[in-house]
């Protein structure tokens, strides 16, 4: 069970998505993150141009996404953000031989930020246009893309840390998984929250997380029964947690490779 979000047993506090629909998604923007984790292997210009190069190749996912589900955005923003971190750990693994997750996500930090601000930059404050801009406008957050121009420090900070330690302790996948949403949930300032709230709402969604965890969370059969209970809570409230979702997938994807390069 992922709070808020969909998972097979059930879509979340989503009504216009379903499992399908991702299965479909996912199938559409695979190969194109296959292509720009070649592109990375490949590469032999710098940070800042590599990050130019996978733009155009970002915006062919997002098409391609939008063509499988019917125009309903799906995994907008991990095309964004995978995208980067396959690239770049494929980038620096053809260079070095090795998997050094940190050192990736502050390569990513330094060659997103030029371009990045430079957007920041030209967005209208009297007309926004996306979500992002209007959260930005209004509150200041930067949402994936300062998280990528600060390094994606939640995934630093808090996922790989706890996904490398449930490995050490053998925890199985899907436990690890959810333990992991739940301490990003409670602490991250997740935009996907507050674009479709507020602020009040995110703090409420935080606290709710820290009371699960304190049961136990997906280790315990009363903290998992809580999870299911704040799945109930996150549908009636419309609450879907998704950039901690995608900031999950990231450190997945490093964790995985981190085993998988040795």
């Amino acid at each position: 069970p992922k709070p808020g979000l969909v998972d097979k047993g059930n879509a979340g506090a989503h009504n216009d998505m379903d499992w399908h629909a991702f299965a479909a998604s996912t199938d559409a923007i695979v190969p194109h993150l296959r292509k720009m984790a070649e592109k990375g292997w490949d590469w032999e210009g710098a940070g800042e141009e590599l990050f130019a190069a996978l733009r155009p190749m970002g915006a062919a996912a997002e098409k391609a996404m939008f063509r499988a589900t019917g125009n309903v955005n799906t995994h907008k923003g991990i095309i964004f953000s995978l995208g980067l971190v396959t690239s770049f750990t494929l980038w620096l693994l053809a260079r070095t031989g090795t998997v050094d997750s940190e050192k990736t996500l502050a390569t990513i930090a330094e060659a997103v930020t030029p371009l990045l601000e430079r957007d920041f930059a030209k967005i209208d404050p009297y007309h926004p246009h996306t979500h992002g801009e209007i959260l930005y406008v209004q509150h200041g957050c930067r949402g994936i893309r300062g998280e990528a121009m600060d390094g994606f420090p939640a995934v630093r900070d808090i996922a790989l840390p706890a996904l490398r330690k449930f490995r050490e302790e053998g925890r199985p996948d899907n436990e690890a998984y959810i333990q992991t949403l739940l301490l990003l949930l409670a602490q991250v300032e997740d935009t996907n929250i507050l674009s479709r709230s507020d602020a009040e709402t995110l703090q409420q969604a935080q606290q709710d997380a820290k009371a699960v965890l304190e049961k136990g969370g997906a280790f315990t059969p009363e903290g998992i029964q809580a999870v299911w209970d704040l799945n109930e809570k996150f549908v009636k409230q419309n609450i879907s947690p998704g950039g901690c979702a995608d900031l999950l997938i990231l450190a997945i994807f490093l964790e995985k490779m981190e085993e998988l390069v040795k």
